[in-house]
């Protein structure tokens, strides 16, 4: 199920953003098994647009393949905190593994 998710967000960074090697790139190193690799192309492209809310999306689903819900969880609170658009069944998910795998959640 993630696997298709991360795909599909792969195409709608590739249809929405202006750089579309990146989603190509990101999704061909997460098959490998690069993740970090995946996620350092994405850190720099954030940095360079740091409101394009579907690159942060596909950092929280790079992380959730990767299996660092935690992380995935932590990324999606930073994204909301920015005032990135709600992304319930990203967050959803990102607590549900998170808790799954016995992840320290954070409090309000």
């Amino acid at each position: 199920m993630v696997g298709a998710a991360l795909l599909l967000a792969g195409l709608l960074v590739t249809a929405c953003s202006n750089d579309a090697p990146l989603a190509d790139r990101v999704e061909a190193q997460v098959r490998r098994g690069q993740a970090d690799r995946a996620l350092v192309l994405l850190d720099k492209e954030i940095r360079a647009r740091p409101t394009d809310w579907a690159l942060q999306d596909l950092r929280v689903r790079v992380l959730l393949q990767a299996e660092r819900a935690d992380q995935a969880l932590q990324a999606y609170a930073e994204r909301w905190m920015r005032e990135g658009h709600d992304a319930s069944a990203l967050f959803r998910e990102s607590r549900s593994r998170c808790y799954a795998r016995g992840c320290a959640l954070p409090t309000a």
